[in-house]
């Protein structure tokens, strides 16, 4: 071993353990704080979850029936069958209450958006941020309760240099 070079101990290094997990939980508390603070409460969001899930399902489905009506009016049009029992103008009128209907869900999403702060951000990063952040927290909080347990048996001499004692 070289002069500049100098053993620790289990104990030591279970300390610089505990410093570690304690400087990453409060780098990943303030910036989940910050996210947190700065776009809406995500608890809140996620309670709504279900409901944005639900809207932007029947956008996507309503989205389809507009494409296959216009379609349809397309290929109508095309084999000359512009008056074959008002079919035309009934796929036109349902494209109208179908396009009405999808303005009014994205005016709903984007309001739910709005109230949580979510309008300048994609909601699916700041979500998937947040919820990484949580894991790291609760991670971390684990590892520090771990850690701090294995330094007071440390203490107590319950274990020297790694190893339980009888």
């Amino acid at each position: 071993m070289s002069p500049e070079q100098k053993t620790i101990d289990a104990f030591q290094l279970s300390g610089w353990i505990i410093k570690k997990h304690e400087k990453l939980l409060e780098e990943y508390r303030e910036e989940f704080g910050l996210l947190s603070k700065d776009y809406g409460n995500y608890q809140e969001v996620g309670k709504e979850e279900n409901k944005v899930m639900a809207i932007r399902e029947r956008i996507e489905i309503l989205n389809d029936k507009e494409s296959q009506l216009r379609h349809w009016v397309e290929l109508s049009e095309a084999n000359g069958n512009v008056n074959s029992g008002g079919d035309i103008k009934g796929y036109k009128d349902e494209i109208k209450c179908t396009h009405k209907e999808l303005e009014k869900l994205r005016g709903e999403l984007e309001k739910l958006r709005k109230m949580h702060g979510l309008e300048n951000i994609k909601e699916e990063d700041a979500k998937g941020r947040c919820r990484w952040l949580s894991l790291r927290i609760e991670s971390h909080e684990k590892a520090l309760d771990y850690w701090k347990k294995r330094k007071l048996d440390f203490e107590e001499g319950k274990i020297e240099s790694g190893k339980r004692r009888k």
